[in-house]
């Protein structure tokens, strides 16, 4: 679907404005949180096989999330989000080649 609309000059106005705030939070504190997002909500909302695939202890992977609900406005534990949030990523990943 990206590739359908690379003409778009704007992809980014299609991102979810919480991917945004959490990508420009993690480069000005250095951390991963987007990565980490991601990772949970392609495992479904897995913790243990998100701390995993990150090679993280569960309770770092706890943590983060955490934080990250401190930080967007969306409740990542509700499913109702995780496709806007993974597309809004995509967008991001693909802009980024």
């Amino acid at each position: 679907m990206l590739d359908r609309i690379k003409e778009q000059k704007d992809l980014i106005h299609y991102c979810h404005p919480d991917i945004l705030r959490l990508k420009e939070y993690d480069e000005n504190h250095k951390t991963d949180y987007l990565k980490s997002l991601y990772t949970y909500i392609i495992n479904m909302g897995n913790l243990v096989a998100s701390a995993d695939d990150l090679y993280i202890h569960r309770n770092t992977m706890n943590y983060r999330l955490s934080k990250i609900q401190e930080l967007i406005s969306v409740d990542i534990y509700n499913r109702d989000y995780y496709m806007t949030l993974y597309f809004s990523y995509k967008i991001l990943e693909y802009i980024s080649k």
